[in-house]
């Protein structure tokens, strides 16, 4: 039995949000806010892949999106 998909997407998720916690407080935040931005222009077009590619990137990094 291999290594399936999800394992591979759980690691990925750990290891983007503990390089996120461990940059500096000023890049986290600029990163939080391009990704603030892009999610409200996603959220402005017809195509909901936008939304889709935004949200699944915020979630990745540790990033909610909406409070």
């Amino acid at each position: 039995m291999g290594i399936t998909y999800s394992f591979w997407i759980t690691l990925g998720i750990k290891i983007l949000g503990s390089i996120l916690k461990a940059v500096s407080p000023h890049i986290r935040e600029a990163i939080e806010g391009v990704l603030r931005d892009l999610y409200e222009k996603a959220k402005a077009t017809d195509n909901p892949m936008d939304d889709f590619l935004v949200s699944l990137i915020a979630t990745l990094v540790g990033v909610k999106l909406e409070e």
